[in-house]
């Protein structure tokens, strides 16, 4: 089987208590020793968890000018996600791009999900799956 990851863009609501050294603080507590920043160099910085067998999860923060338009783009054209607000807008101008190592074998599905689920609970992210074309 070919190489297989799963990926998510997080939107980050304006105002969130979201920053790369507040998630890796997050995952530490719950007991993930292995959450750690890190950096690829040409100003993103990210985190990056490791869970069984040296499979990893790494989330690069977005926010140049591009996000606002595309995560408006996102929620006019799949709506909102759930767990929103009803009402106003949803203003978003940063967003993780959360990337799993390959998981051919999808032995690892769990992992992600959970990280997901917990970065939607602890920080109010909305996670959309741009592949799957739905919000999860």
């Amino acid at each position: 089987m070919s190489d297989f990851c799963y990926h998510v863009l997080a939107l980050i609501p304006t105002g969130a208590e979201f920053s790369v050294e507040n998630a890796v603080e997050a995952f530490v507590a719950e007991g993930q020793s292995a959450a750690v920043a890190a950096s690829p160099g040409g100003g993103r910085d990210g985190f990056r968890v490791v869970f069984a067998d040296d499979w990893a999860i790494v989330a690069w923060l977005e926010d140049d000018a591009d996000v606002t338009t595309e995560s408006e783009e996102i929620l006019d054209v799949f709506g909102r996600p759930p767990g929103a607000a009803p009402g106003g807008p949803i203003a978003c101008d940063r967003r993780l791009s959360i990337w799993s190592d390959d998981d051919s074998e999808m032995m690892n599905a769990h992992f992600f999900e959970e990280t997901i689920q917990f970065l939607k609970e602890r920080f109010g992210l909305f996670a959309f799956d741009g592949n799957l074309g739905i919000w999860r």
